[in-house]
């Protein structure tokens, strides 16, 4: 079976040696993050910068800091140190063109973290060398494309919006699905942007001319962009929902409103279910009380019946059964006392027979019970 179609593993171990190496030296995109985790970062630059002729031992020296950390960091270590020793050579365009059309997607994503890296491109021409990474057929590096525009979208809201635009007006469902995916208030493994949490309307023009869109990358973008709006303005995203309902009935709309209130739907649902548990709780409460009441109305007349009987009847019928009891058992209670004494007196006579030598056993026992038998209670 060739590599290029081999099943991805599921764990870092079970990545076989041969993938691991053609992923290291290049020849190989990644299928899933598994085999990204399991491919050396180190050994992958290290190939690239003899692709290229360049210094390798200040490359690597450059990228060391950064070899161990987590995946973004690696990421962004690798593409600045590219950027670092490629320095102001007239090589430096071709180098970058080298990386940003490699075959293995993680060195695609080398480059787009140089571009990100680069402290003196006007916004505009950021964005416009950041679409080749946002298109890419490779969802990596589409991620990588929006993580490294995102600190600069943060910086200049307003501008990165407007130059935005166009990207949601794209045909490439992934340039759209990257312009939403950067601007969104919360994010994921980056820092959240302040100013569209406190005012996500300003991103109503970039999200209008998607609302109904054809395709689920792109819904599922725009859903999460309003879901984290919501959390800190919930309103605003209750009044967008509401709006876009009304305008469109299509299914792409709805998809979008319902999983960008589900935040919003999850906390209301709280309440509505312990106040269904309460009075479930009440109404149970309740019927048992019923309950009770009924049984005590429907025996209050036997109770009083009784009553009556025993007041007619004197004081007689209830001596009677309540004497022969007591009596009862203050008879055995006697009748015990009196056989622990007996056997007590018997033990005592035996153990004196016993003790005086010479004496036959039970003699002494046996005169003594003929001339003067017990007198019956006389213990």
């Amino acid at each position: 079976m060739e590599l290029e179609d081999r099943k991805p593993a599921r764990t870092v171990r079970e990545v076989p040696a041969e993938v691991k190496r053609a992923l290291e030296r290049g020849e190989l995109e990644t299928k899933n993050l598994v085999e990204w985790l399991a491919l050396s970062t180190r050994e992958l630059v290290a190939h690239v910068s003899d692709e290229l002729g360049i210094d390798r031992v200040r490359l690597l020296d450059t990228f060391e800091p950064y070899a161990e950390l987590g995946v973004m960091q690696r990421l962004a270590g690798a593409g600045r140190a590219f950027r670092v020793v490629a320095g102001a050579s007239r090589a430096r365009a071709r180098h970058f063109e080298h990386l940003a059309s490699h075959r293995s997607d993680v060195v695609r994503e080398f480059a787009a973290a140089w571009l990100a890296d680069e402290p003196d491109l006007e916004l505009a021409v950021r964005v416009e060398r950041t679409r080749r990474f946002a298109a890419d057929p490779h969802s990596g590096v589409r991620e990588m494309a929006w993580l490294a525009l995102r600190p600069h979208v943060a910086a200049d809201v307003e501008r990165a919006l407007a130059l935005l635009d166009a990207w949601v007006r794209d045909a490439d469902a992934n340039v759209r699905r990257t312009a939403v995916e950067c601007t969104r208030p919360r994010g994921v493994w980056t820092a959240h942007l302040e100013r569209m949490k406190a005012e996500p309307e300003l991103g109503e023009p970039l999200l209008e001319p998607v609302h109904a869109d054809p395709s689920r990358y792109v819904q599922n973008a725009v859903a999460n962009w309003i879901n984290d709006a919501s959390k800190s303005r919930p309103e605003w995203a209750r009044t967008l929902a509401a709006r876009w309902t009304k305008r469109s009935t299509a299914p792409a709309t709805v998809y979008i409103v319902r999983r960008a209130l589900r935040t919003l739907a999850r906390e209301s649902q709280a309440p509505m279910e312990l106040a269904s548990d309460r009075a479930s709780a009440s109404s149970k409460t309740r019927a048992k009380l019923a309950k009770s009441t009924r049984r005590r109305a429907e025996s209050e007349p036997t109770r009083r019946r009784d009553a009556a009987s025993v007041v007619n009847a004197g004081a007689k019928p209830v001596a009677k059964p309540v004497a022969k009891p007591v009596a009862k058992s203050v008879a055995k209670s006697v009748a015990k006392s009196v056989a622990k004494s007996v056997a007590k007196s018997v033990a005592k006579s035996v153990a004196k027979s016993v003790a005086k030598p010479g004496a036959k056993p039970g003699a002494k026992f046996g005169a003594a019970a003929k001339r003067t038998p017990p007198k019956r209670g006389a213990r």
